[in-house]
């Protein structure tokens, strides 16, 4: 086996948004299949083949924190969280153990995403180049979440600021990006507002 094929990899999930579409309640909070959301995207996570999960939290997110009691998730929070998702991912990666070659930033308001999609990223990246970067798309071929970065584009994702995440980044190394087809929209499927809550509640198979 290659040494690409050895390499670790961590998933940081970012779950410090203000969940402010939500009017008064916590979209992260809100449960899939009787379970919150945030801890119901973060044990996909822990059951992938990725060797670390790490959870970015607000300062004093006292109920999100409880939520994950007992998960094997290292949390840690992001003091300028209000600065957006640039700032988030700089904190999920300052607390990637030394060892790990590659993180797959992953968005935790998306309820469609599994550990076997995780485990698809994961893999094509062991396949390819240490330059490539992974990211999800729908089958209609529209890119989404989650994206996997190699660790040479980490003191790039360290500089971003705001709430754009990394578009730049994929934009400026357009050349290097493979798509990796999930199913369905799950690529593409997040629950920002109480619409659209109600919407993903009545596709569920027992609606």
């Amino acid at each position: 086996m290659s040494e690409q094929q050895h390499q670790e990899i961590a998933i940081i999930m970012l779950a410090a948004g203000a969940s402010s579409r939500m009017m008064s309640a916590d979209k992260l909070l809100e449960k899939i299949d009787d379970i919150p959301l945030l801890r119901h995207a973060t044990t996909q996570a822990l059951t992938s083949r990725a060797q670390t999960v790490i959870v970015v939290l607000r300062p004093r997110d006292g109920e999100r924190r409880a939520c994950l009691h007992g998960t094997k998730a290292r949390l840690v929070k992001n003091p300028d969280w209000q600065n957006g998702m640039a700032s988030s991912i700089a904190t999920g990666l300052r607390a990637c153990p030394p060892s790990i070659t590659a993180a797959v930033i992953a968005l935790a308001d998306m309820p469609d995403i599994k550990s076997q999609d995780y485990n698809c990223l994961i893999d094509t990246f062991k396949a390819s180049s240490e330059e490539s970067i992974i990211r999800a798309s729908s089958q209609s071929g529209r890119h989404g979440h989650p994206v996997l970065f190699p660790r040479r584009y980490f003191p790039a994702l360290q500089g971003l600021h705001g709430d754009r995440g990394a578009k730049e980044i994929l934009h400026k190394h357009a050349d290097q990006v493979i798509a990796v087809c999930l199913h369905a929209d799950s690529a593409l499927t997040d629950l920002d507002t109480p619409e659209d809550w109600q919407a993903y509640r009545q596709r569920q198979p027992d609606n």
